[in-house]
């Protein structure tokens, strides 16, 4: 990572750098997430991950591949995700083989707004390899449509990174409706 790179993950992105650096916090956010989808086992499951969730997300359906290969998501969904971003993608192919669609997961899609200044990195069809069973991430582009409330400062003001603006999405929507 160049030098420039890193100063805007630890200025900007503090989350993201202290997921990376504290050993401790990354394990206890990745059991939590992971104790509760082994609740579900057995159960069609969706997963949607926003933001920083989406790497936490993907980071235990890697992990669940490798310790609990029968355990299976029906599909991950990645909303306004930095999985995109060289930096994550490079911490992903420290820790696994290739950075790639986890083997437990039947379907990926990834919703993208391109103003979305953390998925600015949209597309992931072109970084992550399919899993063994062929499944590859798909890339919708929406529109994040969500601008603060009238009662805020300064009022309306555009936020694409919003997940309840992704979540708002007809395109992410359909697909809801569609699992259930």
């Amino acid at each position: 990572m160049t030098k420039v790179g890193e100063f805007v993950l630890e200025r900007e992105l503090q989350d993201l750098a202290a997921y990376y650096a504290d050993v401790e916090f990354r394990e206890t956010v990745r059991g939590r997430l992971t104790d509760k989808l082994k609740l579900y086992r057995g159960s069609r499951i969706m997963l949607i991950g926003h933001s920083m969730g989406s790497i936490i997300a993907y980071d235990v359906l890697r992990l669940l591949g490798r310790n609990d290969p029968q355990f299976s998501v029906d599909h991950f969904m990645t909303i306004g995700s930095p999985l995109g971003m060289p930096h994550v993608k490079y911490k992903i192919s420290q820790e696994n083989d290739l950075v790639r669609t986890p083997t437990i997961v039947g379907r990926w899609t990834n919703f993208a707004d391109r103003r979305d200044v953390v998925a600015i990195e949209a597309k992931l069809s072109d970084d992550y390899e399919p899993n063994d069973q062929g499944v590859k991430v798909a890339d919708v582009p929406v529109i994040n449509a969500y601008r603060s409330p009238l009662d805020r400062d300064p009022p309306n003001k555009p936020n694409y990174h919003k997940s309840y603006g992704y979540l708002r999405t007809p395109e992410l929507s359909n697909v809801v409706r569609a699992f259930s």
